[in-house]
């Protein structure tokens, strides 16, 4: 057996043993998460809980009487709470207005903001909060990628006791595998840390116009639509007045007609008198 693949089959085995005790680990440290300790006040003690990835999400949809009042008010709670809006955008048209937002709290905020957000409006017609419990998925990936960091270590040790270049470039590519999955479970780990931290509130603020503001913009309609026939009349006139050339020319093909007429039937008649 040459002396590479001898390394990769201890290389392997050795990550399997690793990789049984991490999560022999990890079973003991769930285990031990259905027994955690309170105090006398029901606080349950930091050092034994569990690090929790919990993802907040916020929906609410609320009828405001004076759409502009309650923008102002949102944009001092964006202040008061230190929000970031993520995304924002306002749909108009002839019945009502609204505003859609999507707002990124701390994670200890979201109840009191949306309790703060449901006084901006007369109704709110949807309030929901829901939570997700990721913890397991965060632990397990935790496991995951330290036992592929261990595997990766051994990578490298392996790249420098390879014989020859085709060895090394072996190594190498298993390597690379390896640290694009490294990478990505990184990522994800770093994802599920951002969402626990900051919670999202998709944000819902309409107003519906009322019978006066709807009369408004029928006669609003109308006078534009009456600038617009006569911007219509006026370029109308224009195009006309582009084709005067033509025009004359009609004009004198309409007057002469009788002398050209004559004109060619004094031709036509000589030539049946020739």
């Amino acid at each position: 057996m040459k002396p590479i693949y001898y390394c990769i089959f201890i290389l392997l085995l050795s990550a399997c043993s690793y990789g049984s005790k991490v999560n022999q680990s990890a079973k003991e440290t769930t285990d031990q998460m259905a027994n955690v300790s309170f105090n006398e006040k029901g606080v349950a003690d930091p050092a034994s809980v569990q690090k929790q990835i919990i993802l907040m999400t916020g929906r609410l949809e609320i009828l405001t009487a004076n759409y502009a009042e309650s923008t102002r008010q949102l944009k001092k709670l964006i202040s008061e709470y230190e929000i970031m809006v993520q995304e924002q955008k306002e749909d108009i048209d002839a019945y009502s207005v609204k505003g859609i937002y999507t707002l990124r709290v701390a994670s200890n905020k979201i109840v009191a903001l949306m309790d703060s957000l449901k006084h901006l409006g007369i109704e709110c017609s949807q309030n929901e909060l829901k939570s997700e419990d990721l913890t397991a998925e965060y632990t397990d990936t935790e496991v995951r990628l330290r036992t592929k960091r261990a595997i990766y270590e051994q990578y490298l040790s392996l790249i420098k006791q390879a014989k020859n270049v085709d060895e090394v470039l072996k190594v190498q590519e298993s390597a690379r595998v390896l640290r694009e999955e490294i990478e990505s479970m990184e990522g994800r780990l770093q994802y599920l840390n951002n969402h626990a931290s900051y919670s999202t509130i998709y944000l819902s603020l309409y107003e519906n116009k009322t019978s006066a503001s709807l009369a408004d913009s029928f006669w609003s309609r109308v006078e534009r639509q009456f600038i617009h026939g006569n911007d219509l009349m006026q370029n109308f006139i224009l195009f006309f007045v582009t084709l005067w050339p033509f025009l004359i020319l009609i004009l004198v093909v309409i007057f002469a007609r009788g002398k050209i007429k004559r004109f060619f039937a004094g031709v036509w008649k000589k030539r049946i008198s020739a």
